[in-house]
C-alpha cells in the first residue's frame, strides 16, 4: 500500500495506491495457512490492469512477512484466505 486517496463527491469511502506482490503460491495445498509470492507483481497488474483499489475491496488482517531472498513468506495471524 503506498497511499489512501479519497476524491471529492464520490459515494465511496476511499481508495488505496497499491503495489502488487506475484500470484500466491501455497506450499501447503488445500492448508492455506502459509502463502508465498515473489515481489515482482507485473503479473498481476497485467490481469487486474489497475494499481488503484477500492478500500472496501481490502480484507484487513494482521500478516507475518518472512522475505527468503527473491520470495517473501507469509502467514496471517487472524481471519480467512479469500479466494475469489
Amino acid at each position: 500500500m503506498n497511499r489512501f486517496l479519497a476524491v471529492d463527491g464520490d459515494a465511496c469511502p476511499g481508495y488505496a495506491s497499491v503495489c502488487w506482490f506475484g500470484l500466491p503460491q501455497y506450499p501447503l495445498g488445500n492448508n492455506r495457512v502459509e502463502v508465498v509470492v515473489s515481489g515482482d507483481g507485473l503479473e498481476v497488474d497485467r490481469l487486474l490492469q489497475t494499481c488503484i483499489i477500492r478500500i472496501t475491496q481490502i480484507d484487513p488482517s494482521y500478516v507475518v512477512v518472512e522475505p527468503d531472498g527473491e520470495n517473501y513468506r507469509m502467514m496471517r495471524q487472524s481471519g480467512y484466505d479469500t479466494v475469489r
